[in-house]
């Protein structure tokens, strides 16, 4: 554990400057000092794109010393998507928690699951350009991890920002569905699988989670948070779906578990939101 600590040193400190970053959005969304709130987030944000290319760089140079070859595991639009583009979601969705909910959101808490997130993430891309193939292996669930929370943070402010703007609602059924296309997506990418055929299935998994939106959006009269929640676990189902699908495994059996798993979820949820 200490030689862990001191090896990943520089990820566990960028992941507690943001976090500590975020809890002071929230003091001054608090405070109402929004002008203040849009600055600072992009300070933060533009601190958060310094550590992930200066970590590429930096560890290619080192590499480069060492005579050891550069490290193509994945393509460069993959990097792109797994080390810029998903992480950027992350940040930009708990942004909008913040916004929506910071009279209410349990500080504490929200600092601790940021820390664990942005921590586990920087010492993953930093581990994957210095090739340390173990480390990167042993710390890549924490893409897993953000997705989900990134779809479900979106979600939410998707949300709350169309109900406080008074737009059409048809615009957040369009905005969920390519949230959720998109990180599919990025999974499909990353496994190398993206074809014809997962494009298809992206297609119909997204169309059901638009589905849910739409039908709990218009005929229950749940919470902003109670409708993200819901449309949550099916993303969760359709994308767990998806993994079987990419592993080969996807059989009868599975999705009579899931649907199981589905209902038995539908049945807690709605117990905790009534």
């Amino acid at each position: 554990m200490k030689n862990f600590l001191i090896n990943n040193r520089r990820g566990i400190f960028y992941g507690f400057f943001i976090s500590i970053g975020l809890i002071f959005l929230v003091e001054l969304m608090i405070n109402l000092e929004q002008k203040l709130f849009f600055i600072a987030s992009i300070i933060l944000y533009l601190v958060f794109v310094f550590e992930v290319l200066t970590s590429q760089i930096y560890s290619k140079k080192i590499l480069a010393q060492m005579e050891i070859p550069q490290v193509d595991t994945y393509s460069k639009f993959s990097q792109f998507t797994h080390h810029l583009l998903l992480p950027t979601a992350l940040y930009m969705s708990c942004l909008g928690i913040i916004y929506y909910y910071h009279l209410t959101l349990p500080k504490y808490f929200f600092f601790f699951i940021c820390f664990f997130i942005f921590t586990l993430m920087f010492i993953n891309i930093r581990a994957y350009y210095e090739d340390k193939f173990k480390l990167e292996e042993r710390t890549h669930y924490i893409y897993d991890i953000i997705k989900f929370i990134t779809f479900f943070q979106l979600t939410n402010t998707i949300l709350e920002t169309i109900n406080y703007f008074g737009f059409d609602p048809f615009l957040s059924y369009v905005l969920i569905g390519m949230t959720a296309f998109m990180i599919n997506t990025i999974v499909t990418i990353r496994r190398n699988q993206f074809n014809y055929l997962t494009i298809i299935f992206n297609l119909i998994t997204t169309l059901v989670i638009i589905e849910t939106v739409v039908a709990l959006s218009s005929y229950t009269n749940f919470s902003i948070l109670a409708t993200s929640s819901y449309t949550l676990l099916v993303f969760y189902i359709t994308s767990a779906i998806l993994h079987h699908k990419l592993e080969g495994s996807l059989k009868k059996e599975v999705l009579l578990e899931y649907l199981v798993v589905l209902l038995l979820s539908l049945v807690i949820l709605q117990g905790l939101s009534s």
